[in-house]
């Protein structure tokens, strides 16, 4: 068995785990937020559903592909929220497998194999069973989805040359994830600078075509934005507490029961992020 087929096999560890646990502990039965869908599944029951109530605000979000998807799954089971749960599972597949076609890339373009403990790594991240609130709670389809759409788009576009397809199926992609999760409009930063970093023709072309798309999705994000009046604005408000919470919410999934250890582990994931390229630029 080569090094890649023994790390997927121990790729397969945590998945599992994550299988056991829903079998356990998953109920049917809407919590917390999910409860705010109820008007708009009864709506999609009765054919009164509109774009509008897919396109409306909840909290910060627009979480137009989500609630679609949800309203999808509660006619086809009548509103089973176990389904959802299933949904995240099956939506961590796929954001472990763009992974995974990442990792790939990376060392195909260094030359180099990947360790056996790489995909193990990654599928231990992505299917941690630290974040078992998203795994338990249905309406967090929203952020699986929001990922999957991102690193899809990461994949498209890491292979260096882009083609039409390929550059129409990653801007697709950020759409998808921008009005899945607000963390997913941060892909208009990425994608054209992915695109600037490849050694396709009209790279800048392409790049200066990706920003004008992500300008135009953020402004239409922004349409008749409010944001809720019990969110408080920490980040003019108590910058400092801003950047401890962002620490803390990178470092979560690794160290989620101490705010320390979790700052300590989001600072260290920032800091291998800025590293990591600049190693790489010296290969």
């Amino acid at each position: 068995m080569t090094a890649l087929r023994r790390g997927l096999a121990l790729s397969l560890l945590p998945p599992l785990a994550l299988v056991v646990m829903l079998r356990l502990f998953a109920v049917d039965v809407p919590y917390q937020g999910e409860w705010l869908f109820a008007p708009i599944v009864l709506k999609a029951g009765a054919g009164l559903l509109r774009l509008g109530d897919l396109w409306a605000l909840q909290n910060e979000h627009r979480m137009f592909f989500p609630l679609a998807a949800i309203v999808l799954m509660a006619r086809a089971s009548g509103w089973n929220v176990v389904w959802e749960l299933a949904a995240e599972v099956a939506l961590a597949a796929g954001l472990f497998s763009a992974c995974a076609l990442l990792v790939a890339d990376l060392h195909r373009k260094a030359g180099t194999r990947a360790p056996l403990w790489t995909l193990p790594l990654v599928s231990l991240l992505v299917f941690s069973l630290q974040q078992w609130g998203n795994w338990l709670w249905g309406e967090q389809i929203c952020v699986f989805m929001s990922l999957l759409a991102y690193a899809g788009a990461l994949a498209l576009l890491a292979g260096g040359g882009v083609e039409r397809s390929r550059l129409t199926a990653a801007l697709l992609c950020g759409v998808v994830s921008s009005y899945s999760f607000a963390n997913g409009l941060w892909s208009w930063l990425a994608i054209p600078a992915l695109m600037l970093a490849g050694r396709a023709r009209r790279s800048k072309q392409l790049a200066a075509l990706a920003f004008v798309c992500g300008a135009a999705v953020t402004i239409v994000f922004f349409i008749g934005y409010r944001r809720p009046e019990h969110h408080p604005a920490y980040a003019t408000q108590n910058p400092i507490m801003a950047a401890r919470y962002v620490l803390m919410f990178l470092g979560s999934a690794v160290c989620n029961y101490n705010q320390a250890g979790a700052a300590l582990a989001g600072a260290a994931a920032l800091a291998a992020a800025a590293a990591g390229p600049a190693l790489l630029a010296r290969r």
